[in-house]
């Protein structure tokens, strides 16, 4: 297929079909096993100073007390969490916006759709 073969495709679509091929090679590439350890809660916590400008303290400090975080660490905690999420979100947009101009990649991808087409017709095209 070329990538003109692609173009009758709605963008969700190619990003499904994406999804699925890299999805299929998640183990390969070693990211299931990053994934598995940054949501690992057994990990050891390292005790790390930093400088925050005091309005931000502040404000966490406020947040605890009204009780919408549990405590002013745990507030640095979940911000820190949600940073990360959104820039490995970010830096995926970016690989899948260079995959996307890769012809060996979408044959792949294809391929890989074609492969597990099967499968949807027996969950009713469900997930």
């Amino acid at each position: 297929m070329t990538i003109a073969d692609y173009s009758s495709y709605s963008v969700s679509t190619l990003y499904h079909h994406i999804y699925i091929a890299i999805a299929a090679r998640l183990e390969y590439n070693g990211i299931v096993k990053k994934v598995i350890e940054m949501m690992n809660t057994t990990n050891a916590n390292i005790r790390y100073t930093t400088v925050l400008p005091a309005k931000y303290v502040e404000e966490l400090k406020q947040l605890a007390a009204h009780k919408v975080i549990s405590s002013v660490n745990n507030g640095i905690r979940e911000a820190i969490e949600l940073f990360l999420g959104e820039a490995h979100r970010e830096m995926y947009a970016q690989k899948m916006a260079e995959a996307i101009k890769d012809q060996r990649f979408l044959d792949r991808t294809m391929d890989s759709q074609t492969a597990f087409s099967q499968i949807d017709d027996e969950v009713g095209g469900q997930w």
